[in-house]
């Protein structure tokens, strides 16, 4: 975030600087409504070892990211 802040950038992140007062992506909404740009990060937060996806299984550990 010092890299933005260095661009003369305000960084707005739910949970950090701002907090839901509803559901989430509720809230992203209205924080991106006050936006002029938006760098949106997804990390990883579930890691599925096995199971099927769409019929077929899983070759590899599928890994899903923030919503």
């Amino acid at each position: 975030m010092v890299q933005l802040e260095n661009l003369a950038l305000s960084p707005q992140t739910l949970g950090v600087t701002d907090y839901p007062s509803k559901a989430p992506l509720d809230e992203v909404i209205e924080i991106l409504k006050s936006c002029q740009g938006a760098i949106v990060l997804g990390y990883p937060q579930l890691e599925v070892q096995a199971g099927v996806l769409k019929g077929n299984k899983l070759a590899k550990p599928l890994i899903l990211a923030t919503e």
